[in-house]
């Protein structure tokens, strides 16, 4: 077998390779409509985030089936504009606002 490269930003969805795997329900986390799971780990002392602002969050990435870190991106995004995965706005928006200075885990299922 010969490893590739997979550039997930640009690849259809039909040919990744976990395409098919079912997203475990994971206990402590809410689970929205969409199939996003989210946990506040610190919940901030800050303002709620607001879904007409300009929102710069922090992302850090992890691999679902194998738990390597996959890196770090700082994202600025206004909610609605389709510059992020709707699952990672999702994450900050739905279920109680995410508020400033906090840190939440979001699970986004392919």
């Amino acid at each position: 077998n010969e490893a590739r490269a997979v550039d997930y930003f640009t690849t259809p969805p039909n040919t990744l390779e976990f395409e098919n795997v079912a997203f475990p329900r994971y206990p402590g986390f809410v689970t929205l409509p969409s199939g996003v799971q989210v946990r506040d780990l610190c919940v901030g002392s800050g303002p709620a985030a607001a879904t007409t602002k300009s929102l710069d969050v922090v992302v850090k990435m992890w691999t679902v089936h194998q738990g390597r870190y996959a890196g770090e991106a700082r994202v600025a995004f206004v909610p609605g504009d389709e510059t992020v995965i709707r699952g990672l706005e999702q994450a900050v928006l739905v279920g109680g606002n995410m508020r400033v200075g906090g840190t939440r885990r979001a699970l986004i299922p392919p």
